[in-house]
Order: C-alpha cells, then sequence, then structure tokens
C-alpha cells in the first residue's frame, strides 16, 4: 500500500497537479441597456487545467440581486509563456453572450474584476386577479423563475428578451399566458375561482346519489342529492353526470349561473286512453292518448303501432293529432275476425310502456239490423222492444211514485172536508 501511495504521489509531482501554477479569482458585475443589475446571468471562465487535460470551463455561476458573480480557478500547467496566464470569462444572459479574454497576474490575492454593460433586460410585472378583480396569493412562473404573488397580487421578473410563458396557480386553479417579452411589460392574469353546485334528483324531485365530473375533478351527490365544486378556474366548464348506466353532458357558464339542476326519468310513460272506431268496411282507427307523468319528466319520445291477426303482426303508421294523441288506421278486415292491436310509448330518457287490447269485426247483418237505431257504446246491450232496462226501471219509479204521492194527499184531504156534528139538543 505504501508504494502505491508512493507512486501516486510522485506521479502528480511529475504531472504539476500538486504544485499549481497560479490561482484566479474573478469578479463580475452584470448590467443591462439601462444600467440596472441583472440577476441570474451565468458567469463561468474557461482556462487551462495542465497538460494532459488542456482547457476546460467551470461550473456556470448565477449573479445575485445586484448583478455580480464570483468565481476562483486554477491553473495546474506548468508556466512557459505569459500566454499560459490567459483566460476567458463568460457572460451569458438569455440568448445573449459576452466573452472577455485576460490574463492572470498569478497572485489569488489580485481579484479581476469585469463589467458587463451590453446586455439587455426587461421587467415583467405579474399580476393576478378573480374573476371579481381582487388580488390573487398566487405562485406565478416565467422563465423557470417562482415566485409568490404578495398582498396586491403582483411580482415582478427581470428577463431576457424572448417568448415566454407566464405561468399562475391558486387555490388547485392554473391560469397560463403567452407573451413576448422587448420591453418593460405588466400582464395581468385572471384565475376564476368559480363555485358550482349540482343537484340531482328524479322527475318526481327525489334525490339521486349521481357521479359528477367537471375539469379534472370528479364528485358524488350526497344524500341530499347535491355535489359542490370549488375553485374552478374554468368559467364555461363540460359537465358530466351519470346515473346508473344514464349519463348527461352540460355546458355551463359559471358567470351567470353557478347551479345546474339535473333530472333523471325514471318514470315510464302511460298509455291513457285507446279508442277503436269501425267502419262499414271493417276498417278501424285506432286513438291513443299516452302521458310522461313526474314534473320532470322527459316528455313522449316516440309511439308505435302495430296490429295482429290469425297470429301474423303488422305494423302500421301512427300520426300525431294533438298533444300526446295519436290515430293509427287499421286495415279492413274479414266479418267475424278478432284483431289485437299492441301499443309501445317511448318517453326522451328510453323508458318505454307497453299496451294492447283487442276488437271484433261484426258480421254482416248486424249492422243492418241496427241501421235505424242511434249509435251507442261497443258494451251496451239492448233488450227485445228496443226498451233500455234503465229507461224501464225509470217509468216504473215514476209511476210507483206518483201513486204514493196521490194517495197521501187524498187521505190528508179526507178528513178536512168532513164538517163536524153538532150535539144533539136535549129534550124539553
Amino acid at each position: 500500500m505504501k508504494k502505491i501511495l508512493a507512486f501516486c504521489a510522485v506521479w502528480l509531482i511529475v504531472s504539476g497537479m500538486l504544485f499549481p501554477a497560479f490561482s484566479q479569482k474573478v469578479r463580475v458585475q452584470v448590467f443591462d441597456q439601462k444600467l440596472r443589475p441583472i440577476a441570474g446571468a451565468q458567469v463561468y471562465v474557461e482556462h487551462q487545467l495542465n497538460d494532459v487535460q488542456g482547457y476546460v470551463k467551470t461550473k456556470p455561476v448565477l449573479t445575485d440581486q445586484n448583478g455580480f458573480a464570483e468565481i476562483t480557478f486554477t491553473n495546474y500547467e506548468q508556466i512557459e509563456s505569459e500566454v499560459d496566464y490567459t483566460y476567458r470569462v463568460y457572460v451569458k444572459y438569455g440568448g445573449q453572450m459576452s466573452t472577455y479574454s485576460l490574463i492572470s497576474t498569478g497572485n489569488i490575492n489580485d481579484v479581476k474584476t469585469v463589467s458587463e454593460t451590453s446586455m439587455k433586460s426587461y421587467f415583467l410585472n405579474v399580476k393576478v386577479i378573480d374573476q371579481k378583480g381582487a388580488a390573487l396569493p398566487a405562485t406565478i412562473t416565467v422563465g423557470g423563475q417562482s415566485k409568490k404573488a404578495d398582498a396586491a397580487g403582483s411580482a415582478i421578473f427581470q428577463l431576457p428578451p424572448g417568448n415566454f410563458t407566464v405561468k399562475a396557480e391558486a387555490g388547485g386553479a392554473v391560469r397560463t399566458r403567452e407573451i413576448t417579452l422587448a420591453e418593460d411589460s405588466a400582464v395581468d392574469l385572471r384565475i376564476g375561482l368559480y363555485t358550482m353546485e349540482v343537484s340531482v334528483s328524479d322527475d318526481t324531485g327525489k334525490p339521486l346519489i349521481a357521479a359528477v365530473e367537471t375539469e379534472g375533478k370528479k364528485a358524488h351527490t350526497g344524500l341530499d342529492g347535491k355535489a359542490y365544486f370549488y375553485n374552478l378556474s374554468n368559467q364555461f366548464p363540460q359537465v358530466v353526470v351519470r346515473y346508473n348506466q344514464t349519463l348527461k353532458r352540460f355546458s355551463m357558464d359559471l358567470e351567470r349561473q353557478p347551479l345546474l339542476l339535473v333530472h333523471f326519468d325514471l318514470t315510464p310513460p302511460v298509455v291513457r286512453e285507446a279508442h277503436v272506431s269501425l267502419s262499414k268496411t271493417g276498417a278501424a282507427t285506432l286513438s291513443v292518448f299516452v302521458e310522461d307523468p313526474g314534473g320532470e319528466s322527459s316528455g313522449i319520445d316516440s309511439l308505435s303501432i302495430s296490429y295482429e291477426v290469425d297470429g301474423v303482426e303488422n305494423k302500421v303508421p301512427a300520426y300525431a293529432i294533438g298533444y300526446n294523441t295519436f290515430e293509427a288506421k287499421i286495415p279492413p278486415q274479414a266479418p267475424k275476425t278478432l284483431v289485437k292491436y299492441f301499443i309501445k310509448v317511448a318517453d326522451g330518457e328510453g323508458n318505454i310502456a307497453l299496451s294492447e287490447g283487442s276488437y271484433f269485426v261484426p258480421s254482416e247483418e248486424e249492422p243492418k239490423q241496427n241501421k235505424s237505431l242511434p249509435p251507442k257504446p261497443a258494451a251496451a246491450k239492448q233488450q227485445e222492444g228496443g226498451i233500455e232496462p234503465l229507461a224501464v226501471g225509470l217509468l216504473i219509479f215514476v209511476i210507483v211514485t206518483f201513486g204514493v204521492f196521490y194517495y197521501l194527499r187524498n187521505r190528508q184531504a179526507g178528513p178536512r172536508s168532513q164538517q163536524p156534528k153538532p150535539p144533539p139538543v136535549p129534550p124539553a
């Protein structure tokens, strides 16, 4: 081990690494075109290290708030002439660079000072406000520099000329802006920290537990059917609400309306009435009245009608003739034919209601027998002689009532017509 250490020491002595030719300290101060100190400029030195590695560059040092940077370097090369005492100082700021060639005195206590005044820099004042113009305590980043905004929402940056992205973050919200800096400038960034409330219920107003997503944020409604979002930076967010397998999308303007009411129609529509009108030819007109109940229903979306004869089903077109009222024409059928009809109605959210019925096409003789009679409901039945049971009952009731009334009247009038007889006169 001792032999190895001794060999290394001899090699270092031979190579000159243990005995530096000179050390030098360089102090650089950088100013812009208005002689304002530039902070953040890079300063480094290129010098000869030894005869093995040749010229090397020091690690860059950034200037401070006063524009100062200081570098100390050492040359281990054996000095043969004054040329070996030369070195270069580089000052770099943005896309700008200046170079200075200097000669060392060999005395580390002899500090070389460089004053750079050809660089250009500009001040950028960034102010962050909310949608109402109030200052926000944001974090602002420009050109690799990050600063906290002051109480007024502002931060000042010194930057070289060029193109930059200004980024501000506040309350989880982010706003960016692209700028070109060619002079001292001021930029206002508006971060709208909006609050949004989403209320989800069914068509009867009952709260629903649903999943809500907007601007990359997710939430579920509570037992009251409501979900809240805070610090949304986009005034016009897209909102997605999902309940079971049903999904709805909405576009919002949070400046005008921060409340979103969402209703899911869970109640199927209802066929309230279906009426068949038969013609002499056996053709039928089917009239249907439907409703979609619920205070926040989606409304009737479609209605289809088909009929079946002898096991064969055919679809017929249905036409709207009024509010939720439809008609369909069923072709003529042979007498004594049983016709079944089927109604399918769907609301705006896919809820479906099914209804069916039937009618019987009468024989040819039946219309002739009833030709002179006024039309009656299909369920009405006739008695012999053409007198309805209701009319017969009514007539009997009138006769009985009149007889009772007549009897009671005569009974009351009889006693009043007889005059009382005087008492007999006793004999004298």
